[in-house]
């Protein structure tokens, strides 16, 4: 088999914040995957802290285009969940944020062969009403249900795969497994890294 490239763009939880022991989900893959011996795969980490999707829009296809990806995984929603100071006021409305994913997956599909979409994570809304670092912001499960909901509804309409955090982790005392009420602790960003390795194996794209 050739050598594999993924390429996974998102927002801080992307990037691995507050997982100060391995560096985050996208880290432990990076590690998993240069621990196949059969074929070679790189694991590109391109999260950044604060991106949205309209963040996504504006650097997916130069960045992508620059390590030629045969999988894009695009993990984003959770910046838009919140609203500012009062909740008539969206970070994102769901037209927008709809028209938002929608142009994702078609930009995606357009970089690479295999496209797979992350879902958004659940908040702890005892630490999040407002967060402490913006009090400003206040981030709810109201709005990132409604994230998730659109992000699956469109990979749907657009055949593109999709890992629902959010279903599986209301299930569970998910709270433990955040840090500040938005980012995982080390132990959340493991079972994230479980979840979306096994989905890949599963698909036959690690």
């Amino acid at each position: 088999m050739k050598d594999n490239v993924i390429a996974v763009f998102g927002d801080s939880i992307a990037w691995g914040a507050n997982d100060s022991e391995h560096g985050g989900w996208v880290e432990m893959l990076k590690n998993f995957a240069a621990k196949k011996t059969d074929y070679w795969t790189a694991v590109y980490n391109l999260g950044v802290s604060g991106d949205g999707v309209d963040d996504l829009l504006k650097r997916m296809a130069p960045e992508a285009e620059a390590r030629s990806p045969d999988t894009v995984i695009i993990a984003i929603g959770a910046n838009e969940a919140r609203y500012v100071k009062k909740p008539e006021n969206p970070a994102m409305t769901s037209e927008r944020f709809r028209e938002g994913m929608r142009s994702l997956a078609v930009l995606a599909k357009g970089l690479a062969r295999n496209i797979v979409f992350v879902g958004v994570l659940p908040f702890d809304e005892s630490r999040t009403m407002p967060i402490s670092w913006v009090p400003d912001f206040y981030h709810t499960n109201e709005l990132a249900k409604r994230n998730n909901d659109i992000i699956r509804e469109e990979c749907k309409k657009s055949k593109v795969p999709f890992i629902d955090l959010f279903s599986e982790w209301v299930k569970t005392d998910y709270k433990e497994l955040l840090d500040d009420g938005v980012h995982p602790t080390t132990e959340g960003h493991r079972k994230i890294f479980k979840t979306v390795s096994a989905f890949l194996i599963k698909s036959k794209l690690l």
